[in-house]
């Protein structure tokens, strides 16, 4: 099977530029708050891609998500070491979540 790429166009219900800070938030005893806000790094992204597919993607896919412990992603806003943490194709529908490992 071939482990190459597979290029996929994005519905609107997707989120690739979603971010999330580090950032916590404890209550104190003097009934206040304390925010710490420990930054943020590319590691901290979620991409969630949903997109209609063919069945040829669908098997590449498979076999990636099933086979491969890291990916690249490239997007608008440039390429991604990542993991695939989920993955459903059904029906001819992606649904895929993926953590960022960092940006390259």
């Amino acid at each position: 099977m071939n482990h190459g790429n597979v290029i996929v166009k994005e519905l609107s219900s997707s989120a690739l530029t979603s971010r999330e800070a580090r950032v916590t938030r404890v209550k104190t005893l003097d009934r206040g708050v304390y925010i710490g806000h420990a930054g943020y790094v590319a590691g901290d992204r979620t991409l969630s891609v949903v997109a209609e597919i063919s069945a040829l993607q669908r098997d590449i896919l498979t076999e990636i998500f099933e086979t491969q412990t890291s990916v690249l992603v490239s997007t608008r806003e440039g390429v991604f070491l990542a993991a695939i943490a989920a993955m459903s194709t059904e029906n001819g529908k992606l649904d895929m979540t993926i953590f960022v490992k960092n940006k390259l």
